[in-house]
């Protein structure tokens, strides 16, 4: 692609013509204009200061008539593959791919594509598309929501779409036929998962939990709750009122932990999630079921990654052998455990660092100001010599000597000499280097 006289001209690779120099530009607009390829077959054009499209043979198909333009997308509607957004005299509309105005351009604002049959549109902004209202139209641009909300906003509840509607700062909700629902009341409303609706008053600490139909599930008395989950486990985690305290409701929204027991609850991972006991602030971990399955006895953990996880035991006070004086605590109780809670490295290190993301099978351990690394069978296979050290993979780790960085193998053998100021992974087992 190149531009003669100003217009752009495409080319082949033998310099063959393909799109004469009759267009200002030929450009994707969900890239900040910058020239891309075909999207969907269709490419916007300017000529002049209109906008119209492009086929993938160059054919113009639609005349350059509009102020503004989005690419051709799919619309959500079986019945029509691809439409665009246009603006014309500061109205948006909607355009299929024969140019036809599907929506007439009248519009402060479109959405991108048809959810659920309709569409959202607003009316009564400012010229810079500050205030209006929104609403819902159909693919036949008839009104099927009239324009009295600031903002819309579809969710899926076991399958069946439910609208969120919000007005003078209060959501509502709205069934799929929109006709059954409850008016803008709430301060805060969200799905939890794809199994129900939360919503919560002004002034109020008491959440509901509402079911597809609208009806309450359950109630819960907290100051915040936060969706969580992995693969097919999914729950929620409560913060008590004024306190921090935690507890944790499934999926179905029973309460599995009560906020009663925890000061804080971490986000579950491999099957477990760490917890602090609100009387004795030890930590331990409790499954998906609520049941405490490592007991609460550490001074701090971090969750598990893979198949372990790295604790810490008590800071017991030091003190001097001759004097008798206490010379501080000693905070070198850091080690491993599996998830039967056996303590497979001492609770003997100033840190552990453990990521499974980059290697399953090594620990980066440090004593006193020193890392060095352990290995599957937890034996120390370099020892704490390093002042700075990370595990790049499960062969790979970088170490400081001095002011400079290098890479050396799991024996501890030098691959790259230390002579980077930084090193970074750059892919698989290449490295970025900067001296």
């Amino acid at each position: 692609m190149g531009k003669a006289g100003g217009k752009v001209t495409i080319f082949d690779i033998k310099g063959k013509v393909l799109l004469p120099p009759r267009y200002d530009s030929l450009m994707s607009i969900e890239r900040d204009f910058e020239p891309i390829s075909f999207q969907y077959g269709y490419a916007a054009v300017l000529k002049g200061n209109k906008w119209g499209f492009i086929d993938s043979t160059f054919k113009e198909i639609i005349a350059p008539q509009y102020d503004r333009v989005d690419n051709f997308d799919t619309s959500g509607n079986v019945d029509i593959p691809l439409i665009a957004r246009v603006q014309s005299s500061g109205k948006w509309g909607l355009i299929d791919i024969t140019g036809k105005e599907i929506i007439t351009c009248k519009y402060n604002a479109v959405s991108e594509n048809f959810e659920h049959g309709y569409l959202k549109v607003k009316l009564g902004a400012d010229s810079d598309g500050r205030g209006g209202q929104w609403g819902l139209i159909d693919a036949a641009g008839k009104q099927v929501l009239p324009h009295q909300y600031d903002a819309l906003n579809w969710i899926i509840i076991k399958n069946i779409p439910i609208l969120i509607v919000m007005s003078a700062g209060k959501y509502g909700i709205l069934q799929s036929n929109l006709q059954k629902g409850i008016l803008p009341m709430y301060e805060e409303c969200f799905n939890y998962h794809e199994y129900g609706i939360l919503v919560k008053k002004e002034n109020t600490s008491l959440w509901t939990l509402l079911d597809d139909n609208l009806n309450t599930v359950a109630q819960y008395e907290c100051s915040r709750i936060q969706n969580g989950g992995f693969g097919d486990f999914k729950y929620g985690r409560l913060q008590g009122r004024q306190t921090w305290m935690f507890g944790i409701i499934d999926s179905t929204g029973k309460v599995i932990v009560p906020i009663r027991d925890y000061a804080s609850i971490y986000y579950f991972s491999s099957q477990y999630a760490a917890a602090q006991r609100a009387q004795s602030k030890k930590w331990g971990f409790i499954n998906r079921i609520g049941k405490e399955v490592i007991p609460a006895v550490y001074d701090n953990v971090r969750n598990f990654s893979g198949n372990y996880a790295v604790v810490k035991g008590e800071s017991k006070e030091v003190y001097d052998t001759y004097t008798g004086r206490a010379k501080g605590k000693n905070e070198a109780t850091w080690g491993v455990i599996d998830k039967t809670g056996d303590e497979v490295v001492s609770l003997k290190y100033n840190d552990i660092q453990y990521d499974t993301s980059k290697s399953n099978d090594l620990f980066a351990i440090k004593i006193d100001d020193k890392w060095g690394v352990l290995g599957r069978n937890f034996e120390e296979i370099i020892s704490p010599k390093y002042p700075s050290l990370e595990i790049l993979s499960s062969s790979c780790i970088k170490v400081k000597i001095g002011e400079q960085y290098g890479i050396v193998d799991t024996t501890g053998k030098g691959t790259i000499p230390p002579m980077y100021d930084n090193i970074e992974s750059y892919f698989l087992n290449q490295w970025f280097g900067q001296n």
